[in-house]
């Protein structure tokens, strides 16, 4: 993501946040009148996985308020979709979960699973982009999925056990939001009680991933810092923009994980 962000300079580029903003509108917007005006189950299914593309995308350039405002709108329309989804696979069966109860259920493990992909610490000092990152705005920082580990020259990363550890964390985490999700499909009356145990391994997975990354002791190298320096190639000495890995920082802590754990 830091690569995107450095290739088009997110952050300051609102043109391409506008048009994104633009296409998110129009084919969330789009889909989700045809499915209530139409009353087509077809047209939610379809809705269901172009929102949910939609999300990886905003994802990937979310880096600044144009962007986010859009990745939000993808969040809400995939859970409003999933929920048509839902209810039309139950109609006339035992289960009649009322339209937002069901969709609030849709929502948040939805939301959970993309916070795992925002900045846990950030180098901003400006604590207004410390609490962006909760509502989906990527900011020069950190990121969970960066596993690896420095290594003692501080020039590369590596991967050893504590790697593999905080993947199996992270993979925990989100395949539980995963799971609450398909489970409102298979059986929406026992859906509460895969909430509390979600709610249970996402509470603590979440606290363990944010321990392990606070650990001086592990050297998790959770930020690339990016600088211009002069490196010799092929006998020439030439300018190039290099991405070296920094450790993270306690105290640059952003809002994603405190809602994450809540």
């Amino acid at each position: 993501m830091y690569y995107i962000n450095y290739l088009f300079d997110m952050e300051n580029n609102y043109l391409i946040g506008g048009i994104l903003l633009g296409v998110v509108l129009v084919l969330a917007g789009g889909l989700a009148a045809l499915t209530f005006l139409l009353k087509k189950p077809l047209f939610g299914k379809i809705g269901a996985v172009v929102s949910g593309l939609l999300i990886v995308v905003t994802s990937l350039f979310c880096y600044n308020e144009l962007v986010m405002v859009a990745f939000l709108i993808a969040i809400a329309v995939f859970a409003l979709f999933m929920t048509h989804v839902c209810q039309e696979y139950h109609k006339k069966t035992i289960y009649e979960i009322p339209f937002w109860k069901l969709y609030f259920r849709m929502l948040f493990p939805t939301f959970v699973a993309s916070l795992l992909f925002r900045p846990w610490f950030s180098e901003e000092s400006d604590a207004w982009y410390r609490v962006l990152p909760g509502f989906g705005m990527n900011v020069t920082g950190t990121y969970v999925y960066d596993v690896t580990v420095i290594n003692e020259g501080a020039t590369a990363t590596v991967w050893n056990i504590i790697s593999v550890v905080q993947a199996l964390l992270f993979l925990a985490v989100l395949t539980m939001q995963a799971l609450l999700i398909w489970r409102e499909f298979a059986d929406p009356d026992n859906a509460p009680t895969w909430a509390t145990f979600g709610l249970i391994v996402t509470g603590i997975g979440g606290m363990f991933i944010y321990g392990v990354y606070t650990s001086p002791n592990f050297r998790i190298a959770t930020f690339m810092q990016g600088e211009e320096k002069m490196i010799i190639e092929a006998g020439a000495l030439i300018r190039k923009y290099v991405f070296t890995p920094v450790e993270s920082n306690v105290n640059n802590i952003t809002l994603a994980p405190v809602l994450v754990v809540l």
